[in-house]
């Protein structure tokens, strides 16, 4: 199972990795004070989005010897169990992109019995997110539990109060992880009740 990590963490452990590159040639092996040190990550997942793991000191006899643990907070902000490696980083003013979305709500008023959905069940629309169905005629969006509510007649839904905007942070790095982060933000927009 793997684990995941915010994507200001992220951006310091990937620049701490590349000091690593230049001082040794290994992405994970640095020098300090003299000596020569080795960090793993502890592949666990924190609330916080922060990284953790601990650091091994190589020994002249060849020995390796646990030298203390690291953690890169969340906000990528407070580096600890790096030493000067860490310094080299600077100040962390992550660039993330931020975004908006609108979500109209939907009320099913229940005159057909086609669809799946329940009398005065609600659902939230993406006003910004395209349609997929050409000729729309039907509702495409998200339940209140989050789910996502598709294929339902859009003739079979009144259109309640107005749109709200939302703000979230676009982390992804592709279009796949682009459309996955803006799901989240909108079930979590849904979950919170602001509308």
């Amino acid at each position: 199972m793997g684990w995941s990590c915010s994507a200001e963490a992220d951006k310091v452990m990937r620049h701490i990795t590349q000091e690593c590159l230049k001082q040794t040639g290994q992405q994970n092996v640095y020098k300090e004070g003299g000596h020569i040190y080795m960090w793993e990550i502890d592949a666990v997942e924190h609330d916080d989005g922060s990284i953790r793991g601990h650091s091994y000191r190589f020994n002249a006899n060849g020995s390796v010897t646990k030298a203390g643990a690291f953690k890169i907070s969340g906000d990528g902000k407070k580096i600890t169990g790096f030493g000067k490696l860490a310094l080299s980083q600077g100040p962390v003013t992550p660039k993330i992109k931020k975004e908006q979305f609108k979500l109209q709500k939907y009320q099913y008023n229940g005159w057909h019995n086609i669809s799946t959905a329940e009398s005065g069940e609600i659902v939230y629309v993406d006003l910004a997110n395209k349609h997929p169905d050409s000729m729309k005629k039907l509702l495409w969006g998200y339940r209140k539990s989050g789910e996502v509510a598709s294929g339902d007649y859009i003739k079979f839904f009144t259109k309640v109060g107005s749109p709200v905007t939302f703000e979230f942070e676009q982390t992804g790095k592709s279009a796949m992880e682009e459309q996955g982060v803006r799901g989240r933000a909108i079930q979590r927009a849904i979950k919170s009740g602001r509308i």
